[in-house]
């Protein structure tokens, strides 16, 4: 979270006052190369950052730095505010906390208005995944090997945590599977019996943001294409959840869409369920079929 690291990174160089790239590339987990990126954005956004070159070459900021020099009026403070507010919703952190504590002790008008108010809250509201967040983002922060059980299998797993990603309205725990020596994405509300071993970590990720993307490209999961017939009433949320390419649309407004899921996943599934007889499944078959026969079967249940 490249906000929080710059924040991060101006708070270490005050406390510091000379620090070397390694120090800091260390410090906050990423490259190198990307400690120098930050500098720069840091530089240009007016923060007055200078380096020394040699062997005792590093980062300094000028004496006379103090964060309410740089952050000049009240719509500076409050965009900040606003970012940290926005992750404290799907995250319980202490230590951003503390962060935000210290933006409100320099905001020139602590009472600042709140126009843009975004609330992820809802991941919070499962107690199961708050208390695994926590322990999660513990046993990161503390280099920890963990082990847990995934999808009611009674198998342990033993991986190295690398990092916790939320997308796609989830919570997924990107790690190494020591068993099979690979890297693995696994859902958070798929797990149980998590527990933070004395091992420590063995593999380093020196530039995490970059790593996971990277992860979530090569997700090895079978996906299929799916092309649908949709009404134009349903237009707005199959845009929202799904993301489709646009084949087609009649002079109704009814359109033709495609996109790709994950079979194994259920929330896909169930959505479309949701919209009733607005959606057509178009292709592939099979997917038609299913759809079909869960029909049936709910049809049977609700008859029973």
């Amino acid at each position: 979270m490249k906000i929080e690291r710059l924040l991060g990174i101006i708070f270490y160089l005050l406390r510091h006052q000379h620090v070397s790239a390694q120090q800091l590339a260390q410090k906050f987990e990423v490259s190198k190369r990307t400690i120098i990126r930050d500098m720069e954005t840091l530089s240009l956004s007016g923060i007055p950052v200078f380096s020394t070159s040699g062997i005792k070459g590093g980062y300094e900021l000028l004496d006379t730095f103090e964060l309410n020099q740089t952050l000049t009026n009240a719509q500076d403070f409050k965009n900040v505010w606003e970012a940290l507010k926005t992750l404290q919703t799907v995250l319980e952190d202490e230590n951003l906390e503390h962060t935000m504590n210290k933006i409100q002790v320099k905001m020139p008008h602590p009472s600042i208005s709140e126009d843009v108010l975004v609330d992820f809250g809802i991941v919070r509201e499962n107690e199961f995944l708050s208390v695994l967040t926590k322990q999660i983002t513990a046993a990161i922060a503390q280099k920890k090997v963990i082990l847990f059980h995934y999808k009611n299998s009674e198998k342990e797993r033993e991986v190295e945590p690398i990092a916790l990603n939320y997308r796609w309205y989830s919570w997924y725990l990107i790690a190494h599977d020591m068993q099979c020596q690979q890297t693995r994405i696994f859902k958070l509300s798929r797990m149980s019996e998590l527990r933070v071993t004395k091992k420590q970590l063995q593999k380093e990720i020196q530039d995490k943001a970059q790593f996971v993307e990277e992860c979530w490209k090569n997700d090895a999961r079978p996906k299929t294409k799916l092309t649908l017939f949709c009404e134009k009433e349903i237009k707005s949320e199959i845009m929202e959840y799904f993301r489709p390419s646009i084949l087609s649309v009649d002079e109704r407004g009814n359109f033709i869409c495609s996109f790709d899921v994950v079979e194994s996943e259920r929330l896909w599934f169930g959505l479309l369920l949701s919209f009733g007889d607005s959606v057509k499944i178009i292709a592939p078959e099979k997917i038609k079929n299913k759809m079909i026969t869960q029909v049936k079967k709910i049809i049977e249940q609700m008859e029973k």
